[in-house]
């Protein structure tokens, strides 16, 4: 499912007298919504562009290019361009100490062309383009050279990289550089400063782009820690290469991390001790949205919301089954959740 609001929500209890930039890499940018987004989280309210105002832009530049298939599906997939941030300036009365500035750094790694160019129209009209990087590479665990089918237009959300031999059929694909996210950081210059945040969304490349990130990991240099897991690529159990969640969730708690499975309504700890055999099924569903901190007040957050969201969900559980019961519904049917 869909990611909720629960980076939004962590505002108030992290590092927000950090000196150094606020860092988003995010990893497969698409439609640019994560950039608008962190933005709106860390840069005052007068110099940030709403999800609605990046959809009109969206819309506007479809107009321009004749993508008819762009305007019907600005919002994303998410329906990201629905999603309101909580304003800075409401923040900063409500959650005291917090501060905003723009000293902000967003480096959007996107492989598809026409995405770049539509993230770099967007970025130019905003006048962001001394915050927002857009590079054209793909990441994964190493360095090298891949191909992208060319059929993928403005506003893709799925694109996925080709393997095997015919790969590199210049008639039907294109090269995408493709670099370890170790090497990127370091080449950026971020290697000693923190990252605050790092999404991935990679259509089941997960795994290995999480894998180029292990030496940054396991320094605790990225705060929040955002990846899919699915029924797609290295994630599927017919992949010769799989690789498993129980594995990957493994090696993220040995570095310090805690990690969630995240919905618009619940968080879900798999952790450590949290961990469930049947956890690891997660990936033959279309698809599930993880976050992780290794930070402590972050995660006993994170934990805290967590427990609340649960008893929500209980509650309003036993009120539909009571509600169904004083309507003659059976037992049997009353107890389906």
């Amino acid at each position: 499912g869909c990611p909720g609001p629960w980076v939004d929500n962590l505002v108030s209890s992290t590092g927000s007298e950090r000196k150094a930039p606020r860092v988003l890499i995010d990893v497969g940018a698409n439609k640019g919504y994560m950039i608008a987004e962190f933005l709106s989280l860390w840069r005052p309210q007068n110099s940030t562009p709403s999800a609605a105002a990046w959809n009109r832009a969206i819309r506007q530049w479809a107009a321009e290019h004749g993508s008819h298939a762009l305007r019907q599906r600005s919002c994303g997939e998410c329906g990201d361009c629905k999603r309101k941030a909580q304003p800075p300036a409401q923040r900063s009365l409500s959650w005291p100490g917090t501060s905003f500035s723009d000293d902000v750094v967003v480096h959007a790694l996107e492989l598809v062309e026409d995405n770049r160019h539509l993230l770099r129209s967007i970025i130019d009209r905003f006048g962001l383009s001394a915050s927002v990087q857009v590079h054209n590479l793909a990441a994964s665990n190493e360095t090298r050279t891949m191909f992208l089918p060319r059929r993928y237009a403005a506003g893709a959300e799925k694109a996925e990289l080709l393997q095997g031999q015919s790969a590199a059929n210049a008639n039907t694909s294109v090269a995408v550089s493709v670099v370890d996210l170790d090497s990127f950081i370091a080449s950026q210059g971020l290697g000693l400063h923190s990252i605050y945040q790092i999404t991935v969304d990679t259509e089941g490349h997960d795994p290995l782009v999480l894998e180029g990130l292990r030496r940054t990991i396991q320094r605790r240099a990225v705060t929040l820690l955002q990846f899919e897991v699915g029924k797609k690529g290295y994630w599927n159990k017919a992949h010769p290469e799989r690789r498993r969640l129980n594995v990957t969730a493994a090696w993220l708690h040995a570095a310090g991390y805690e990690c969630f499975f995240e919905t618009h309504s619940a968080l879900v700890p798999f952790s450590g001790p949290c961990w469930q055999p049947h956890y690891d099924g997660t990936a033959s569903r279309k698809w599930a949205n993880v976050l992780c901190t290794h930070e402590p007040s972050m995660a006993q957050q994170l934990y805290s919301m967590a427990w609340a969201a649960y008893h929500v969900r209980t509650a309003n559980i036993n009120a539909t089954r009571g509600l169904r019961g004083t309507h003659g519904t059976s037992r049997g049917a009353a107890a389906a959740p």
